[in-house]
């Protein structure tokens, strides 16, 4: 089990704005994703590609922090309230906005999954 740093990725306008951030994680067998805190970018949704191995792969987040960089984690909600759980390539909408956001792989072998995540700020 490893935590994963992601890579940033900015999505401009054709004003040549930041309007998005596209964050990835590459996840093997029981990894966890490095978090991420981007609340200015409240509209998320999240894909999951790869090799599965028969893993799974959740999308996690945490208002909660002790102070000492420890969070408190749950798997987030699509917008009809399924939780944002995968086992084969797919992508989703994510409902709530936390303070921390990560992916999180459990079971499986041979697993190579990337986590893409894209916020964006809310239209004006």
């Amino acid at each position: 089990m490893g935590t994963i740093t992601p890579t940033f990725t900015k999505i401009r306008s054709q004003n040549g704005g930041v309007d998005a951030i596209l964050v990835k994680w590459v996840l093997g067998n029981a990894d966890q994703g490095q978090p991420v805190q981007m609340t200015w970018l409240p509209d998320k949704s999240v894909q999951f590609d790869g090799t599965w191995g028969s893993a799974t792969a959740v999308l996690e987040g945490s208002n909660v922090d002790d102070g000492t960089g420890t969070h408190t984690f749950i798997t987030l909600n699509d917008p009809t309230g399924n939780a944002l759980s995968f086992t084969s390539n797919g992508q989703k909408q994510v409902t709530e906005v936390t303070s921390w956001v990560r992916p999180r792989t459990s079971g499986g072998t041979g697993t190579t999954v990337t986590a893409a995540l894209l916020m964006r700020r809310p239209f004006r």
